[in-house]
């Protein structure tokens, strides 16, 4: 990656979040893949991925709660996830867009101030 075009808004043990300034997506880097995506690609991934019953996931004994498979109109991607990856994909996700918010709270605050 381009390091002038890309700023990394989350990192952790499981994966990071990059914004790539030239194609202005977010790039997901997750367990090897790296994935591209719009910001709103990005915010409905995050909300499926909130929206997963990891309670019934982990308790349930049918292997048809063994994973979990998110499709996104407009990305050539299909997540195959398990309850470990998708505990990690939500945490990751979530400190992104945690990073995200307060990047856009601390911007809109500075500019507010007068010079």
């Amino acid at each position: 990656m381009n390091a002038q075009a890309i700023t990394e808004v989350y990192n952790s043990p499981l994966g990071c979040v990059y914004q790539d300034n030239r194609t202005c997506k977010i790039v997901v880097a997750f367990e090897g893949e790296e994935t591209s995506m719009r910001l709103d690609n990005f915010l409905a991934l995050k909300r499926k991925l909130d929206s997963i019953d990891v309670e019934r996931m982990a308790s349930e004994s049918s292997r048809a709660f063994d994973y979990e498979f998110i499709v996104l109109e407009g990305l050539d991607k299909v997540f195959m996830l398990d309850l470990a990856q998708v505990l990690s994909l939500q945490e990751l996700l979530g400190g992104a867009k945690f990073v995200m918010e307060l990047n856009s709270v601390l911007r809109n605050k500075m500019t507010a101030l007068p010079a």
